[in-house]
């Protein structure tokens, strides 16, 4: 029994044999477009949950990026939801912080912007891709960082086109975030209005949404107006200046 434990001196002398990792993820790719929908999520499974995503070795990784990229190219408009569902569970799942698992993070970054380009700008998809990139910037890796800035940039364009459709609620709140500064002085006003259950319960429930909707740059603009209105003779005014104020913090 004791020779089972005994170290195989050969085995670890022995070289990595990756030119037929590499060579195989050549052969995948070239069989890519014979392949079948069903196939797709199983690969995908090997891909990111047995890790090969994240291969020590540079030129296997650029291998299975190729097959990834074509597969994606291939099948993305029928296997688009189970994919996404699948890049999403790693991402709020991701890899712990070694050479692989940044590999692998990176991969899933580049997977998500590349289905990214295959949706149509009315995609429901497309915050929650823009959201997992961006939540993905705060992995400490200057290589991922660049990767999710990469598949960021083609959305700009998906995102300019979603402007344009204005069924879609989130968009006027976007182009209007830019009148806020104008707006929010009558705002204030309406916070000391004579008539408790309309006006003002409308102005707060508007504040709320304005706030939840601000960027940093529009805090910027908004401050000195909301310190001004802290010297307003007119308590509720006052108050929901404070309040306001409160939002932000």
């Amino acid at each position: 029994m004791a020779h089972r434990f005994m170290v195989i001196v050969q085995i670890l002398e022995r070289s990595d044999p990756w030119p037929s990792r590499v060579a195989t993820a050549r052969a995948v790719e070239l069989l890519a477009p014979s392949s079948t929908t069903k196939e797709v999520e199983p690969f995908f499974k090997f891909l990111i949950q047995d890790e090969a995503l994240g291969d020590g070795e540079p030129d296997v990784r650029r291998g299975m990026l190729s097959v990834r990229t074509t597969i994606v190219d291939l099948h993305s408009a029928s296997c688009i939801s189970s994919l996404i569902a699948m890049f999403e569970d790693h991402m709020s799942n991701p890899s712990p912080s070694t050479e692989a698992g940044d590999y692998l993070t990176e991969a899933v970054v580049i997977l998500f912007g590349r289905i990214a380009r295959h949706l149509d700008p009315s995609e429901t998809h497309i915050p929650t891709i823009v959201d997992r990139l961006v939540e993905a910037l705060k992995t400490p890796t200057e290589q991922v960082q660049i990767t999710v800035s990469d598949c960021l940039s083609p959305l700009v364009r998906l995102i300019r086109l979603k402007l344009r459709h204005r069924r879609f609620g989130e968009c006027p709140e976007f182009i209007g975030a830019a009148y806020i500064a104008y707006v929010l002085p009558l705002l204030l006003s309406l916070f000391g209005d004579a008539i408790p259950d309309s006006v003002r319960e409308a102005t707060q429930d508007t504040a709320r949404v304005i706030m939840a909707n601000m960027s940093g740059y529009g805090v910027k603009l908004i401050l000195p107006s909301l310190l001004s209105g802290l010297d307003e003779r007119q308590w509720r005014t006052k108050k929901g200046s404070i309040e306001l104020l409160g939002m932000m913090a």
